[in-house]
């Protein structure tokens, strides 16, 4: 998921063994439309937002984006076409936790969609139609509340426990009564014989015959061990951008969800979190704006200084609405300005979001 943007760029080179391909040996061509539903990753949650907004402009690679959310979010400015979508007031949905959460929640709607807004279900469904796939999208049931219901009984059938459709819904949700944990490996602990891991030998290896195949030990070792991160403090480039930047989550939203809301900034304003020591020897004080910069882009944000976090390393939370001025210097605190976008984790393919060189100065110098 993390390669799209290298995707609209390079898609066709892509292969299994280096870029992490699954479902298909090779792409058949560039990613050329993007359908972006209820989320801010197309711009905002993606690394290196400078270069990912290059690509979304030339209209030769990615030639159409649409866009369906609540808000005029980063991401949905990109969009050739912009939906609005319903809130969780204006419909009907079941909710869970992440796993091993003790509740499900049932939301009910308590208003019909106001301006026009609809959720995606009712749109994409004609859209299945034109293209003459109605009755395989559908999958005989045309209304959400059908596939709320279906999928609420396949949940009922593992979950015993859970009341009937109806009562669920007029209680709004189900607290689990048995105080089950979610304990990691259970059933392997507990009947090693009949629940053996999926490894050749069915048991916790430490080698890993699978890794050591792909043959590229200087990154994806066999075995467990320290592997120097790009970016990291073993990198050259640290005479450069001394400093080290983490992202963390802040409680004032949910990644990027509400930083919309001003009145939130009274919970946790935006700031650069910077020792002491880093902050004197640049001659930073509590509450200058500075600006945070590398090769991929700056952020002007007030600075934090403070001795939780240690010499040598800056924190920037994660989910500010990327808020560029003129200049395109980011003047909201969104850390994806600053992170790598070019080089995903060696294996998982994943978000390499938290090893970031960076230098910091006062703003004006």
């Amino acid at each position: 998921m993390f390669q799209w943007a290298k995707a609209v760029e390079r898609g066709t080179e892509f292969d299994r063994e280096h870029d992490g391909l699954t479902g298909v040996s090779r792409l058949e061509s560039n990613i050329k439309m993007i359908l972006n539903l209820a989320g801010n990753t197309l711009v905002n949650q993606h690394s290196d937002i400078n270069q990912t907004t290059r690509l979304l402009r030339d209209e030769t690679k990615c030639e159409f984006i649409l866009c369906s959310d609540l808000f005029m979010t980063p991401s949905a400015r990109y969009a050739d076409l912009l939906l609005p979508a319903t809130s969780v007031f204006e419909g009907d949905n079941i909710v869970n936790p992440w796993i091993g959460g003790s509740y499900l929640l049932r939301n009910n709607q308590v208003i019909e969609p106001l301006f026009g807004c609809r959720f995606e279900w009712e749109w994409l469904k004609e859209v299945a139609d034109r293209l003459g796939y109605y009755r395989e999208f559908v999958d005989g049931k045309e209304e959400t509340e059908s596939w709320l219901r279906e999928n609420y009984e396949i949940m009922r059938r593992r979950e015993p426990e859970l009341p009937d459709y109806e009562t669920f819904s007029a209680a709004g949700g189900w607290r689990y009564r048995d105080g089950r944990v979610h304990v990691a490996f259970r059933e392997q602990i507990a009947d090693p014989e009949n629940h053996p891991f999926p490894t050749h030998s069915g048991k916790i290896e430490i080698f890993s015959p699978d890794l050591y195949r792909l043959g590229r030990p200087e990154e994806i070792p066999a075995i467990p061990r320290h592997m120097p991160c790009l970016e990291g403090p073993e990198d050259p480039l640290t005479q450069r951008y001394p400093l080290q930047l983490v992202g963390w989550h802040t409680r004032r939203r949910c990644h990027s969800i509400h930083d919309n809301n001003q009145w939130m900034d009274e919970v946790e304003a935006p700031a650069l979190w910077i020792h002491p020591e880093d902050a004197g020897a640049r001659g930073i004080g509590q509450g200058d704006l500075v600006e945070v910069f590398n090769d991929r882009g700056k952020v002007r944000i007030p600075a934090l200084v403070t001795e939780r976090i240690m010499r040598g390393v800056t924190a920037m939370s994660q989910g500010g609405w990327y808020r560029p001025d003129r200049q395109g210097t980011d003047t909201r605190g969104s850390i994806n300005v600053l992170t790598d976008g070019d080089h995903p984790s060696p294996l998982a393919k994943g978000n390499p979001q938290h090893t970031n060189l960076v230098e910091v100065q006062r703003a004006g110098n």
